[in-house]
């Protein structure tokens, strides 16, 4: 009896987090509504922006980027999502226009990211390596950020890029 009334409460508490995470996300009730063939037609509709970045390290580096901008609401909540494969030297840059906190997550993301926190000036705050596909997990910044760079899950320590490095890109200032 005891078992069971702690499986009851394990399973309201996941689902309570679950919603707690979709408030704080900011998920709209029209795109949780739509399920995900409403945002797989909707991902490969949405046109996103596209433009050179640089990041540049430190050590000397210079590494050259193909980045969509996420620009609007509705390209940020998009992001990556539903994406099955993903260059080395592309990227999303997700602008934010204002500083701010950041969390992302990567439900209905099916490739590995390295999710790059920017801050004032460019400057790398901390960057979470490889996030798990699929995964509820919230990935934050660890102070407040000015846009936040999505590339391929693992380049960012293959190429060396660290926090306090710099992204040039027009959109970060």
């Amino acid at each position: 009896m005891k078992n069971n009334r702690r499986r009851l409460i394990s399973c309201a508490m996941v689902v309570i987090a679950a919603m707690v995470v979709l408030l704080k996300i900011g998920a709209t009730s029209a795109v949780l509504a739509s399920g995900a063939s409403g945002l797989e037609s909707e991902a490969s509709a949405m046109a996103f922006r596209r433009a050179p970045l640089v990041v540049e390290t430190s050590r000397g580096g210079k590494f050259h980027f193909n980045i969509e901008l996420a620009e609007t609401p509705a390209q940020q909540q998009q992001g990556m999502m539903f994406r099955e494969k993903m260059p080395e030297d592309s990227g999303m840059l997700f602008v934010f226009g204002q500083e701010r906190r950041a969390t992302f997550w990567m439900m209905n993301t099916l490739i590995s990211l390295d999710i790059i926190f920017v801050g004032r000036g460019g400057r790398i705050v901390n960057i979470h390596q490889r996030a798990e596909p699929q995964s509820l997990e919230l990935i934050s910044s660890n102070e407040p950020v000015v846009a936040v760079l999505e590339i391929k899950g693992g380049v960012a320590s293959w190429l060396g890029i660290r926090p306090g490095d710099r992204v040039i890109h027009a959109a970060v200032r």
